[in-house]
């Protein structure tokens, strides 16, 4: 298992990498290169991060719950535990929004603007709420037969009424904070519609992947059979939706075909990390490190770029968009370093002071929660 695993882990890491690339550039590059051709291909990459980083996401979801599904039902602890971490990343989700204010603040002196930037939402908010959605249907899926074809369903139907409920203004009947969860009409940067198309087809992949996990030859044929349907995906939806093909469908945005061609290069990369991981171990490699480390690293450089650290200025405000290409790979390189180095180190902690590990993690969680609850100054 642990060869078959490696994939997962590889593909996780790749993504969490290009992920900080993906911020770095956003926030410190020259705005003029964005019009130039080699960011025009650049950012059609840092286009398949977010649908692999939800697609992964929901593939390891259902292999992870597979054991434990009988206690789940049973609502033992180990049911409270997912559940908490669950609502764990939509917690992480908000601290994204959250700028060292306490509560006290929020509540007297909040202008609306403030408030609706609070509560966009962005990919953990959906991951959390995808889990959500998917720890539900995997309790009540009474056979993995059922299973998979309920994620496929879904996938296909969130990809399909996604237009419909982007012309809808949800802002008119729903609170903020949860309007901005069906469309981008509040300045969400990753609503529910599409994207958890990506999530559902990830536990699309991992149920019919249950079935043939224990066998070695009829896993060789999944994975060659899944590349192959991604590679198809990818030129049929090319063809669908690109506005010179001789079959250009046109159909609203958000465009169905468009969605069926980016589920089709995240399963083309995710059959291409599993080939190579049958070639290479990277059991020892820190990649494995950044994969267990993922949310962790998610949150920290984003904290690092984006929120006031810095002589109450943010890293992103102090260079304001300055930095030339190659000034932002190295910036890229840096940053990879720093969030490398302490996942080594935090899932070293882990691994030979588990006690520790639990402490300090409840710590980082429980003292900012505190100081926004309590320190009313």
């Amino acid at each position: 298992m642990r060869e078959r695993l490696q994939f997962i882990d590889l593909h996780r890491a790749i993504v969490i990498l290009v992920m900080i690339e993906v911020h770095v550039f956003n926030a410190f590059m020259q705005p003029a290169l964005r019009t130039t051709d080699w960011f025009r291909h650049l950012n059609f990459i840092n286009g398949l991060v977010a649908p692999s980083f939800l697609f992964i996401t929901g593939f390891v979801f259902i292999l992870t719950t597979e054991k434990k599904i009988d206690e789940y039902r049973k609502f033992k602890s180990v049911f409270w535990k997912q559940l908490g971490r669950i609502l764990m990343i939509l917690l992480v989700g908000y601290s994204m929004r959250w700028n060292l204010y306490t509560l006290k603040n929020m509540v007297y002196y909040f202008s609306p603007e403030s408030w609706a930037d609070f509560f966009k939402v962005d990919v953990l908010h959906t991951i959390a709420i995808g889990l959500l959605v998917l720890f539900s249907f995997r309790l009540a899926a009474i056979s993995n037969n059922f299973l998979k074809w309920l994620m496929v369903s879904i996938a296909v139907i969130t990809g399909i009424i996604s237009p419909w409920v982007y012309s809808i203004n949800f802002h008119t009947f729903l609170p903020w904070g949860i309007a901005n969860y069906f469309n981008l009409k509040g300045g969400s940067l990753f609503p529910l519609f599409p994207w958890l198309t990506f999530i559902f087809a990830g536990g699309a992949i991992a149920a019919f992947f249950r079935e043939v996990k224990a066998d070695a030859g009829r896993t060789s044929k999944y994975f060659n059979s899944i590349g192959l349907g991604g590679f198809i995906a990818i030129i049929l939806g090319h063809l669908l939706f690109t506005s010179s093909s001789p079959i250009f469908i046109e159909v609203p945005q958000p465009n169905f075909f468009f969605l069926m061609a980016r589920v089709g290069y995240v399963v083309v990369i995710f059959y291409l990390c599993w080939f190579i991981s049958q070639k290479f171990d990277f059991s020892k490699s820190t990649l494995m490190d950044v994969s267990k480390f993922s949310l962790q690293i998610y949150w920290i450089h984003l904290m690092i770029i984006y929120k006031n650290l810095w002589a109450n200025r943010s890293l992103h405000q102090i260079v304001q968009n300055s930095l030339n290409p190659y000034e932002c790979t190295l910036a890229t390189g840096l940053m990879i370093l720093i969030v490398q180095d302490m996942s080594i180190v935090w899932n070293r902690v882990k691994d030979n002071h588990p006690v520790i590990g639990v402490y300090v993690g409840r710590l980082v969680i429980i003292l900012p929660l505190l100081y926004w609850l309590i320190y009313w100054m």
